[in-house]
């Protein structure tokens, strides 16, 4: 190869490796738009959450789940992913005309972020606070005393990935019942510490089935601790 021949094939080398760093870079900064401002929405939810409802003393709190709550975050994800994707289509600077021609979904961001603030579960020596979907602004606060049972019981998923979902579903003396483990959010270390309260006031425990032989092979595989497995084991055996 001459040395033209060699400068011209560098000369075309060049453009295209001008023009893949400039792509990456667009990609780069269209992922950052998308992802940016939901990740900063998620996190201001947890942040003023635990600013408003958070109570000294607590030994547990978290967003409270369920059907409605988990339909809710999803499709205010989806709202706020379609609005940064108008301004990266239309561009920034028209961040005014695309405000004017989406403002349903941008109004309807508002009250989806409002009722997921408002539903959490507290948890603490002398009972559980609850403020569930749908009912914002007003929360139910009842004592350990209320507690005439606790069903403890668990679901496995599909036959193609055995994921162990635990329930433990407090259920008061009025009728109405709470499921606090999977609609709490909470982990195995934190139900040890709840259990353990919730047996020093000699509530009756009701275990709906034991571990069977898939949902033991379940907790020996998936991602638990000893002590969480130890815990579990125990816990379904009584």
């Amino acid at each position: 190869m001459t040395v033209d021949q060699k400068s011209l094939r560098q000369g075309h080398a060049r453009p295209a490796l001008a023009r893949f760093w400039k792509a990456l870079g667009s990609a780069l900064w269209n992922l950052t738009v998308l992802v940016l401002p939901v990740a900063l929405l998620i996190q201001s939810l947890h942040w003023l959450q635990d600013w408003f409802f958070h109570k000294q003393g607590a030994l547990y709190f978290h967003s409270y789940q369920n059907g409605d709550s988990r339909t809710a975050f999803i499709l205010m994800i989806l709202l706020t992913v379609f609005f940064q994707f108008q301004l990266l289509k239309n561009g920034i600077r028209r961040w005014r005309e695309i405000l004017r021609r989406n403002w349903i979904p941008l109004v309807a961001l508002i009250p989806l972020f409002l009722l997921l603030l408002d539903s959490y579960i507290l948890v603490n020596d002398r009972g559980m606070v609850h403020s569930s979907f749908l009912t914002l602004g007003r929360e139910s606060t009842r004592q350990w005393e209320d507690v005439d049972k606790i069903t403890v019981g668990y679901t496995l998923g599909d036959e193609y990935e055995k994921v162990f979902t635990g329930s433990y579903l407090l259920q008061f003396k009025d009728g109405d019942s709470l499921e606090i483990w999977n609609g709490g959010g909470m982990g195995p270390g934190d139900l040890r510490s709840i259990h353990r309260l919730a047996m020093e006031h000699n509530i009756p425990l009701t275990i709906q089935s034991p571990l069977s032989p898939d949902a033991m092979e379940a907790l020996q595989t998936g991602n638990w601790s000893l002590e969480d497995r130890q815990f579990l084991t125990e816990l379904f055996h009584r």
